[in-house]
């Protein structure tokens, strides 16, 4: 089993919904190497009953446009998988004697003030990418575009400082909705992880 603490260091966990302490335990919704996973949790922090949304194990099969479709369908049913644990999980508390908690998350308003309005990032099947705040997808850039060069132009033109932590919160947005954990940079903040793994 994998324990929450380790998947939040390494910076896979995109949104998680936890139980008071009295209950113990709820459900997250991960990235892994080869798709997406709902997990649900004990009051110690392992999961266990894994739901997986995996990609092709033989993607050279696909061409990029298939492929691409199935990871965009993968994603959605992984996300719309972990809100119906999520319900699941709140019937399967004891009438009149439960509560629900979520790990505290700031309002759309917040996160939006604390992201740029675009990004650029590298898609390992598109290359450089513009992600959108506040949209679902990505738009497809010439391959020539530099990277680093176009998101020095947004901060600088938006004040706010593209590190590796708006990004990540930038690509869980546009992947899984910006109603998600993920989808605010503060949440990646003092992972060293992420910050190691960045690559654009």
């Amino acid at each position: 089993m994998s324990n929450i603490k380790d998947l939040k260091e390494q910076g896979q966990v995109m949104a998680i919904f936890e139980t008071p302490a009295d209950y113990g335990g709820g459900v997250v919704l991960a990235q892994i190497d080869n798709g997406y996973v709902t997990w649900g949790f004990n009051a110690d922090g392992h999961t266990y009953m894994g739901h997986y949304f995996t990609f092709p194990q033989s993607p050279e099969s696909l061409n990029d446009q298939a492929l691409k479709f199935h990871q965009r369908k993968e994603a959605n049913k992984a996300r719309i998988d972990f809100k119906e644990r999520v319900a699941t999980r709140v019937e399967g508390c004891r009438p009149g004697n439960w509560k629900m908690t979520q790990i505290p998350k700031a309002s759309l308003g917040d996160i939006f003030g604390r992201l740029p309005p675009t990004v650029v990032l590298h898609s390992e099947l598109d290359g450089p990418i513009l992600v959108r705040r506040g949209e679902q997808g990505y738009h497809e850039l010439d391959p020539l575009v530099d990277i680093d060069l176009a998101n020095k132009a947004i901060s600088e033109a938006s004040g706010i400082a593209i590190d590796s932590a708006v990004k990540e919160a930038m690509r869980a947005g546009s992947m899984f909705g910006w109603h998600v954990l993920g989808a605010d940079p503060e949440y990646y903040r003092g992972h060293a992880t992420v910050e190691k793994a960045d690559e654009s």
